[in-house]
């Protein structure tokens, strides 16, 4: 796997497992599954290799990474080598291309859009997890949307929006987005489906029901480190 600004590279593995636990419990196993805020998959490839037939749904408000990941199903595979030139022309761009999505992320320390500029061993190491992801989307459906624009029925669903109060202050896609809408929708999809949300924080009537002590580098200042404790929710119904 890939680092993701915001994504679930190191906790992916633990998170699928109580989604599944959850699902198990509360609902017939083999859901479709439904991600929001999909990224860098990171979750959703364990999944899916926990089931190789589960309907898979993957959205993301990113044009670009949705455009990466369908040109990645089809077989396009992302460059070897970027110069800073190319970096910073991406950067710039206005066009939404598989290229820009890749690099975007592959090329910025620690995953961040667009951020430094950075190469070798991270560009290698990037191309590499999304060129072994190819195998594992050849049933997902990705789509680019706003979350707002579905109404999901009888799905697992696992959101991991913008965290309240992050530092990810480089993607604009995490800028300027409306918590108290988020958790209203959360609120509205839990009557017809099971809904797993990841935050720090969530309103009361939401209940933890995993969570993990990390490090996490935001790429700010001095890239320090700041400990964060992750959690799952689902809605108290």
């Amino acid at each position: 796997m890939t680092y993701y600004q915001g994504g679930k590279k190191r906790l992916g593995k633990e998170i699928s497992e109580k989604i599944i636990e959850i699902e198990k419990k509360y609902s017939d196993y083999n859901l479709p599954y439904f991600e929001p805020f999909c990224g860098m998959l990171g979750v959703a490839v364990h999944i899916r290799h926990d089931n190789l037939d589960r309907n898979m749904y993957m959205n993301d408000y990113n044009p670009d990474i949705i455009n990466m990941w369908k040109a990645i199903k089809k077989g396009w595979e992302p460059p070897k080598t970027v110069s800073k030139k190319k970096f910073n022309e991406l950067k710039e761009s206005k066009m939404s291309t598989p290229e820009r999505g890749f690099v975007g992320f592959a090329c910025s320390y620690n995953g961040n859009l667009f951020a430094g500029f950075r190469t070798g061993i991270f560009l290698k190491n990037s191309r590499k997890a999304v060129l072994e992801y190819g195998d594992y989307i050849k049933n997902f459906k990705f789509t680019n949307k706003s979350y707002t624009e579905f109404e999901p029925k009888n799905m697992l669903i696992y959101s991991d929006p913008p965290y309240k109060n992050n530092q990810l202050t480089y993607n604009k896609f995490f800028q300027n987005f409306d918590h108290d809408l988020f958790w209203k929708t959360m609120r509205k999809w839990s009557k017809n489906n099971i809904v797993i949300i990841s935050e720090y924080t969530a309103p009361k009537d939401f209940k933890c029901i995993w969570k993990k002590q990390t490090n996490y580098t935001s790429g700010t200042s001095n890239k320090q480190n700041a400990e964060r404790t992750e959690k799952l929710f689902i809605y108290k119904h």
